[in-house]
């Protein structure tokens, strides 16, 4: 019982160093920007493709067939171009 719970734990402590990381970036990210005289709408536009592209990369793209749908056929492998249409 101690084991599993070092080890969910060390899986916690690493999802927030993580999600501290991302969330320290987009904050300081938007702060640099407003220094540099960056408009609020291109501000917000940047941070939200930064979050677009957080989510759509966090998907698991190999784990299971059915992912295939979110993944760019070029940036596959051959051998995982099958489903794609001949060119």
């Amino acid at each position: 019982m101690l084991r599993e719970t070092l080890r969910l734990g060390a899986l916690m402590m690493g999802m927030c160093g993580l999600l501290l990381g991302n969330s320290l970036f987009g904050t300081l990210t938007a702060l640099r920007m407003s220094e540099e005289g960056f408009d609020p709408t291109i501000i917000g536009i940047a941070l939200s493709c930064h979050s677009i592209g957080f989510i759509i990369t966090s998907v698991p793209s190999t784990a299971n067939e059915s992912y295939n749908a979110f993944v760019i056929p070029d940036a596959l492998p051959p051998s995982q171009r099958s489903w794609r249409c001949s060119d």
